[in-house]
């Protein structure tokens, strides 16, 4: 069945539907473009996050209450602009008020964002997102589905009033306990559970090649193994509380990510670590990648309580 083109302006009219949609908790900028909270709070350190469009729900669906005050949308793979990036939040933000940048760890995304820091006047912080384990040099690891965890937690903890310096501990502790890795699944029409599946581990958001590929492994086995690596990485043991997201690429449907956590859950059962909160959907994707991501982090108690802290935005509310 051939796709809805959804090209041009896809960025666009995806956020005038978006936000037209959620009319109640958001509006939007057209020059330059950029979703924010319809009621700011500049009571507060302002947390403000964007990149490429093709991820939806990310940036912008996180936005709202508990977790994002501004997203600003490039186009498609495409960083914002510094200018765009900086006249954003200045539209938004008071003049006296502190921004934290949540930026995952993507060149265009890094000058970007570094610069309109510079062209601001209020103080800032850039917390860099990291939690692609796939790539062993940690300057050069990769922002992926663990980006929800960190906009979550140092959403609520701006909500409550830390500060700029305290967000930034906070963002430190996040980096230490956070993992994630990335699986694509070749060619789609094939069944999830079928053992003629070509699998890529470590693939990136953009259409990056993973790390490996492997020919022969059931869904169960893949979920073992990508579960192993990251358990591995952050040293789990039985004593440990984790907070387990199975994020889809775009191109899974919502029964096969449920069978991708029941997997992930058999395996950290049989381990004794407990899952003690979990995340189960589309919320990081690579347009319509037929594949997902796992990310786990272990829940410190300081962290379980900003996770539970209520969240209203259009694509996570508790």
């Amino acid at each position: 069945m051939q796709r809805l083109n959804l090209l041009p302006d896809y960025h666009l009219n995806y956020i005038k539907g978006l936000t037209k949609a959620n009319s109640d908790i958001l509006e939007y900028g057209h020059e330059p473009l950029f979703v924010s909270r319809k009621k700011p709070n500049r009571n507060k350190v302002a947390l403000v996050s964007g990149g490429g469009s093709g991820h939806e729900p990310l940036h912008c669906g996180f936005v709202g209450q508990g977790m994002l005050d501004v997203a600003v949308p490039g186009s498609v793979f495409s960083s914002p602009s510094a200018m765009q990036i900086s006249n954003a939040i200045s539209l938004y933000c008071g003049k006296d008020q502190d921004v934290v940048f949540i930026v995952k760890n993507y060149e265009g995304d890094r000058m970007n964002f570094e610069i309109a820091s510079e062209l601001i006047t209020q103080h800032t912080a850039i917390v860099m997102v990291k939690d692609d384990i796939s790539i062993e040099d940690n300057s050069k690891s990769r922002g992926i589905s663990g980006t929800i965890i960190y906009e979550k937690l140092l959403g609520a903890a701006a909500e409550r009033g830390d500060t700029l310096h305290q967000l930034k501990v906070l963002a430190t502790q996040i980096e230490q306990n956070i993992a994630s890795l990335g699986v694509k699944l070749a060619p789609p029409e094939l069944q999830l559970d079928s053992e003629q599946n070509v699998v890529e581990f470590g693939v990136g958001i953009h259409g990056e090649p993973g790390i490996d590929s492997k020919q022969g492994s059931n869904c169960q086995q893949v979920v073992a193994e990508v579960a192993q690596s990251v358990s591995s990485y952050l040293t789990l043991n039985n004593r440990d509380n984790v907070l387990v997201v199975v994020n889809g690429l775009g191109g899974m449907t919502s029964a096969e990510l449920y069978v991708i956590f029941e997997y992930v859950s058999q395996y950290f059962k049989k381990y004794h670590i407990t899952i003690r909160f979990s995340l189960v959907g589309n919320f990081v994707t690579s347009l319509s990648t037929y594949g997902f991501s796992l990310t786990v982090c272990k829940m410190l108690p300081s962290f379980e309580a900003l996770w539970s802290w209520p969240v209203k935005t259009s694509s996570l509310r508790w």
